[in-house]
């Protein structure tokens, strides 16, 4: 009989320069999905997000009509660990209708069920759910790391080296700020959106973020890792397109040839 392997502890390992934060001064807003995948990476090696199936659908039926996600840790070894329920819903965060779940929103989901399942499991980013204050010398409770990052450059450092030729290629990658000009034109775009539409896309982005049903979009657009959520957002539901799209689009990450 296999030994259950111990589960890793990784509370305590994220420090403030993990956050995007608001004006709030410190407190914690949110971690970004990829972010929190990272410290998974660093700390949990061997630990892989999965989500259960129901009869071959990653959706499961709630009882009410609406659908939810089975999600859980599986290890290189075989071992899995306990499925966490999480609730798909929409920008409210009220729950969706089985017939009208969405692929973007079973995407949000997901992510934000790995990030959920590693705080049950692992309690990563516990912080977060708990409520607490982070501190700045976190991580000094965490097993083996990686080295300690360098001290930060002038100019930010792409994760991929390679030019971005749109937003979707761009967005998660570039983490300079959006300079005045490009923060009013995505502002303006999402102004001049159907209510219907700019509902969508208002919630797409608090779920990509993390933020709460009532969180003012406005305050968090930041960067362009932000513009490229807003945006591709605006493609899925095809709430803006055309030239007003490739107009935002180019502005904010211009093609340098």
């Amino acid at each position: 009989m296999t030994t259950p392997k111990k589960l890793p502890n990784l509370a305590g390992i994220i420090s403030k320069s993990d956050l995007a934060t608001n004006k709030k001064s410190g407190k914690f807003d949110y971690v970004c999905w990829a972010q929190e995948r990272k410290l998974l990476m660093d700390h949990a090696p061997g630990w892989q997000y999965e989500l259960s199936l129901c009869d071959g659908s990653a959706v499961w039926p709630a009882p009410n009509g609406s659908g939810y996600l089975m999600g859980h840790f599986r290890h290189d070894d075989g071992t899995l660990t306990t499925d966490f329920p999480y609730a798909i819903t929409d920008y409210k965060n009220a729950a969706i209708q089985h017939d009208r779940i969405t692929c973007a929103d079973v995407a949000n989901s997901h992510r934000r069920s790995m990030c959920a399942c590693a705080a049950f499991t692992f309690c990563l980013a516990y912080e977060m759910w708990a409520d607490e204050e982070i501190m700045d010398t976190a991580r000094e409770n965490a097993g083996p790391s990686t080295p300690p990052k360098p001290a930060p450059e002038p100019q930010p450092e792409p994760v991929c080296p390679m030019k971005p030729a749109s937003a979707s290629e761009a967005g998660s990658s570039i983490k300079d700020a959006l300079t005045e000009e490009e923060r009013k034109a995505l502002t303006s775009a999402i102004s001049g959106l159907s209510d219907e539409k700019r509902a969508l896309v208002l919630g797409d982005f608090r779920t990509d973020l993390g933020l709460h049903g009532n969180s003012k979009v406005a305050d968090h657009i930041k960067d362009k890792s932000h513009a490229q959520v807003l945006l591709d957002s605006m493609k899925t539901h095809q709430a803006l397109w055309g030239d007003p799209f490739r107009k935002i689009n180019d502005l904010i990450f211009p093609v340098n040839d």
